[in-house]
């Protein structure tokens, strides 16, 4: 038999008033969680964007301009996020006109995905640099200036809204602003494209470029080369510490990209999978996961990021505050 106390609390269950559990994990996902990523990538990438500003004399060279963009994608993707999440929408009474516009640009998440595969085309970037500074050093000497730094930085920008483009003409507000495709052959072909450019072939250029990175380095012995030249020793260090750190990138973009990038290809060629799962709401979640993971590599793996961070916040270490090799270089 149930005391009075059990009683209460059975009724409070009953009425609704403890929430069950899927219900609890909507919520999670659905407040806490964005809140939650959104938060830390702000201040995660705002703080990189900020050490990289504020010592800019000692991150001036390719790879630390392209760090430096992928921080400001990543900072403007967490605060259009958060906008996305929790900004009004336009209510009944607006204009039909403006509720359909809002749809087709803000409802599809246009900008946010856009800023999220500008992100990927980024990492490709940093990931063929990298390649050629260990692999093909004076070629890429030779070739990679900072206005070509300056201009493949903004590329990547005009690449991610291209591909969106198809968004605002397939939204259907009747469908919660959904892109709706009318017939079958067409959204296989988009799921194809969608898998390529999104996932596969910046799997195929991170792979083929850290594999030969990887081989290069073992082989050739970098490291030893360097130090025939001198100061080389530092150099092939931070060259090698720096190639690491952005290899940590790499793996985390493929580990979060995965599982959203497989089932959203499969559910476009026809497999029966449902968008409005909790378990799709998870992996949607760690694809946004990847705005917020490079700070805390670059804090923990980047030796000049950490030698940068001292410079800062220890006043008393600016003595002989030299610029490394690395960071006057062109890699």
């Amino acid at each position: 038999m149930l005391n009075s106390s059990e009683v209460d609390t059975q009724n409070e269950t009953n009425a609704g008033v403890v929430a069950p559990p899927r219900d609890i994990v909507k919520l999670i996902l659905q407040l806490y969680v964005p809140i939650f990523i959104g938060t830390i990538g702000i201040i995660g990438n705002g703080f990189v964007c900020f050490v990289i500003i504020y010592r800019y004399k000692y991150f001036n060279s390719f790879t630390n301009r392209l760090i430096l963009n992928q921080s400001v994608l990543d900072l403007a993707s967490s605060v259009i996020f958060l906008l996305q999440r929790f900004a009004p929408r336009p209510g009944p009474s607006a204009p039909a006109l403006w509720i359909d516009l809002v749809c087709r640009i803000w409802g599809t998440e246009f900008f946010l995905w856009a800023l999220t595969k500008a992100s990927t085309y980024n990492l490709i970037v940093i990931s063929l640099e990298r390649y050629l500074a260990v692999c093909h050093v004076i070629w890429h000497r030779n070739v990679f200036t900072q206005e070509r730094a300056t201009i493949l930085s903004i590329s990547v920008y005009f690449l991610g809204a291209l591909f969106m483009l198809y968004a605002p003409f397939y939204a259907n507000k009747d469908y919660g602003c959904y892109v709706v495709w009318d017939n079958r052959k067409a959204q296989v072909i988009f799921g194809i494209f969608t898998f390529v450019h999104t996932y596969f072939f910046p799997l195929c250029v991170i792979v083929f470029c850290y594999v030969n990175i990887w081989t290069h380095l073992r082989n050739r012995e970098v490291a030893r080369i360097d130090n025939q030249a001198a100061g080389g020793a530092q150099f092939g260090h931070a060259k090698k510490n720096v190639t690491i750190t952005l290899l940590i990138v790499a793996i985390a973009f493929v580990l979060l990209w995965t599982p959203s990038s497989v089932t959203y290809a499969l559910y476009n060629f026809g497999f029966p999978y449902d968008l409005t799962t909790d378990l799709h709401a998870v992996f949607l979640t760690l694809v946004l996961c990847n705005m917020t993971v490079n700070p805390i590599v670059y804090s923990f793996k980047y030796h000049e990021f950490r030698r940068q961070l001292k410079f800062i916040f220890r006043p008393s270490r600016r003595v002989g505050d030299v610029p490394s090799q690395l960071t006057t270089s062109s890699t």
